[in-house]
């Protein structure tokens, strides 16, 4: 793909739609599976030139195509590196096309057009509940914009008698009183630190909040991932309470059991490979970065940062896991040999190594043309192996076009290229397995064409003639409703 920087420079404004252009969008729209319903419908909700009034029915209306998304919750890497089929999984999740971010995608938009249906939408959100991973599972759950969510409609949708009377607290009590899973603790402590609540309703608050996270039973993934970002959240609300001359010793007395309780349990055998790399948490929505990392240093950032007398510290004998096997499955891309050829045939074409591209001027010869068109034709004929899933193979072949298109020089090779992503797309089961992970190749094309809109006519007309109803109506969404910067960076 193109730079950012030159796709940045290339940005120009997008044509006025006209109100017909709209509805025979969304009409399209209505026919498509839910979750891109949906997203269409979010998108042109936005536009300027759309009404309130029409921007409401539309979020209402994608709020309910919402359900219909056959993923239900976003998921995160739990590795610190972001290759494939790592790295794919991430940037499909980032498209927000799961049914929890659809909603709060809806909440988000309805709250500035009225603030008093955001809410009630908000409360029609079930509290989620993220099933329990096991060691195999390297991708785990996302929840912070669900935590983030609830603290932007308690902080705008409550009039000043419904303070007066306690409802905001009383709002947020329901969310932190029934987190029920490790990746929940870091937002919903960011959640309460975010709230701006009196004294008393803070500690209400943190109290619920406690008193959930001494019953917590999570899987040792899910845990072991959130450990940088739930000391840190942890470490935020003791600190408030102690500024509110009110320090929360029930809060860090269930914490403490709270990691003695997972620390003890049977621990997964890669946890230090899978961990974030230090400063970065997934899920910690905190202004400070974590500084704890791995099981021994949440016992030392416990003791050191977090506990308060007459508390004793953690100390090793009560952490000794009870067993340690497991690990994460499917990591790594392109283990069966069709698809080792087909790397190295992509090699031949002039890549240099770590996947950044040698650029050089007989990428215009016929030469180079030609043995771009025998790559081509030799990935037509790459069928699943028995060394590999159907996913997995989606993901291999889909990470080596995309590869391929990097490399491929503007004009009738790049053309040759998108056409035979189309071409894969339109036969691919994953269009009904894994709609998320499907779309993801071309969405990446729809917006690079939305965006670079200098030299894009010809990948827009092959977008819409590509022979999928889901592909042309993003096609054509991006003339009307284009990406920004901010909104494609994540799936690039």
């Amino acid at each position: 793909m193109r730079t950012l920087a030159a796709l940045l420079v290339a940005l120009l404004p997008a044509a006025a739609a006209a109100p017909d252009e709209i509805a025979a969008l969304l009409d399209r729209a209505r026919g498509a599976p839910g979750e891109f319903a949906a997203d269409v419908m979010i998108r042109i909700a936005a536009l300027d030139k759309v009404d309130k009034a029409r921007k409401m029915q539309l979020l209402e209306e994608a709020f309910l195509r919402a359900s219909e998304a056959q993923q239900p919750y976003k998921r995160h890497p739990s590795i610190s590196r972001l290759d494939a089929p790592a790295g794919f999984q991430n940037r499909a999740f980032n498209q927000d096309l799961d049914g929890l971010s659809l909603r709060l995608r809806v909440v988000e938009r309805m709250l500035p057009l009225d603030s008093r249906k955001a809410r009630e939408l908000f409360e029609q959100i079930p509290p989620p509940h993220p099933p329990r991973l096991a060691c195999e599972d390297f991708l785990v759950y996302d929840l912070s914009r669900f935590f983030s969510v609830a603290a932007g409609v308690a902080r705008q949708s409550f009039t000043a008698k419904e303070i007066a009377r306690g409802e905001p607290v009383q709002f947020l009590v329901r969310y932190a009183g029934a987190v029920a899973s490790p990746v929940e603790v870091a937002p919903a402590a960011a959640m309460i630190a975010a709230a701006g609540l009196r004294d008393d309703d803070f500690q209400l608050l943190v109290a619920t909040f406690g008193s959930a996270l001494g019953r917590i039973e999570g899987d040792d993934r899910s845990f072991s991932f959130s450990l940088p970002g739930a000391g840190s959240g942890i470490l935020e609300l003791v600190e408030e309470g102690r500024r509110r001359r009110a320090p929360p010793l029930a809060l860090i007395e269930r914490y403490r059991l709270y990691l003695v309780n997972h620390l003890s349990a049977a621990r997964c055998a890669d946890n230090e490979a899978m961990l974030p790399p230090p400063g970065r948490s997934a899920f910690s929505l905190g202004s400070s970065p974590p500084t704890e990392l791995a099981g021994s240093d949440a016992v030392a950032f416990f003791n050191e940062r977090i506990r308060a007398a007459p508390l004793a510290p953690i100390e090793a004998p009560e952490v000794a896991p009870s067993k340690v096997a497991g690990e994460a499955a499917d990591l790594h891309a392109c283990q069966d040999a069709a698809c080792r050829e087909i790397q190295e045939r992509y090699q031949e074409l002039g890549a240099g190594p770590n996947r950044v591209y040698a650029q050089s001027a007989n990428r215009d010869t016929a030469e180079w043309q030609e043995k771009l068109r025998q790559l081509l034709v030799a990935m037509a004929d790459w069928k699943e192996s028995a060394g590999a899933t159907p996913a997995q193979h989606f993901r291999d072949k889909a990470g080596v076009l995309n590869m391929v298109y990097n490399l491929a020089p503007p004009g009738r090779s790049r053309e040759m290229v998108v056409e035979a992503i189309l071409d894969y797309l339109r036969l691919s089961r994953l269009a009904v397995e894994n709609r998320e992970e499907w779309f993801l190749p071309a969405h990446t094309l729809i917006a690079f064409a939305g965006l670079d809109r200098t030299g894009s006519s010809r990948l827009t007309d092959q977008l819409r003639a590509a022979g999928d109803p889901v592909i042309a109506l993003y096609a054509s969404l991006e003339t009307l409703a284009p990406h920004t910067m901010e909104t494609v960076a994540p799936i690039l």
